[in-house]
């Protein structure tokens, strides 16, 4: 069963295009254009990974991957801006960012990271299953 993956970005050409690119290396996509409906999408779908841009027009990034947080500490978040400042990677790194891409991004790169970041996700709920196995 392949990954599923919200995209949420403002920018809607890119976030068809983002979603048409993780479409053909095999993922399931979802989309959302702003962070109150990217995380309605999350609840409401099983998400495996977000990719999530820094700035929305509702509301700032690292504050919808707070909620993220609070909502799913296991998913996997990485933050994309065109906007890159280190102070804002330092911030979303320890908020539980996996990562921080800047735009324009390389396609191969985005996949070598998702990829990444799903796996490192998969390995953390196989040894929280073994964890509870072995109690029993």
């Amino acid at each position: 069963m392949a990954a599923t993956i919200l995209i949420i970005d403002d920018e809607q050409t890119l976030n068809h295009f983002v979603q048409a690119d993780l479409s053909d290396a095999g993922y399931e996509t979802l989309g959302a254009f702003t962070g109150h409906e990217g995380l309605a999408l999350m609840r409401s779908h099983a998400v495996d990974l977000v990719l999530l841009d820094q700035r929305l027009p509702d509301m700032h990034g690292l504050d919808v991957l707070k909620v993220i947080r609070e909502d799913d500490p296991d998913i996997p978040v990485i933050i994309v801006t065109a906007h890159g400042a280190v102070d804002c990677a330092v911030e979303a790194m320890k908020l539980g960012a996996c990562d921080y891409l800047g735009k324009p991004y390389n396609l191969d790169k985005l996949l070598l990271i998702a990829s990444k970041a799903l796996e490192a996700s998969a390995m953390r709920r196989e040894v929280r299953r073994l964890r509870r196995e072995t109690r029993n």
